[in-house]
């Protein structure tokens, strides 16, 4: 898995779909001072062996209110 922590998720969710990576689940969280759209936290971490059949997630900053 690659380290995608402070990426665009637009990019980031092209980038592992190309790769033949499923992302199952992408929660979206209010974090002051990051723009939005940026991910914040992913699992499984960075440098961990996945497959294709993998469940990824990712944690992707909204805007704050």
């Amino acid at each position: 898995m690659p380290d995608v922590i402070g990426r665009d998720a637009r990019a980031v969710l092209d980038t592992l779909e190309r790769a033949g990576l499923r992302v199952t689940d992408v929660r979206y969280r209010s974090y002051p001072g990051v723009a939005p759209g940026i991910v914040l936290r992913q699992s499984p971490p960075a440098g961990q062996r996945v497959s294709s059949r993998a469940a990824l997630s990712l944690d992707v900053s909204r805007p704050t209110p």
